[in-house]
């Protein structure tokens, strides 16, 4: 699955501000692609489109 697109660069500067400080937790590989999770303490809410291509459109970070 993919992000629907980027995010703005305000809203991607403010939220690299808070991932800058956050303490690893995992990570591993979901279809060939590798990911780092992290403890933050966030909640996302995602609405994920069913279809061919999997995608997932964030609605709300907080």
């Amino acid at each position: 699955m993919r992000l629907s697109a980027r995010l703005a660069a305000g809203l991607a500067a403010r939220i690299g501000r808070e991932l800058a400080c956050a303490g690893e937790a995992g990570g591993g590989v979901v279809e060939g692609e590798a990911f780092t999770g992290l403890d933050t303490g966030f909640v996302v809410e995602v609405l994920a489109a069913v279809g061919r291509h999997g995608v997932l459109t964030v609605t709300r970070i907080r």
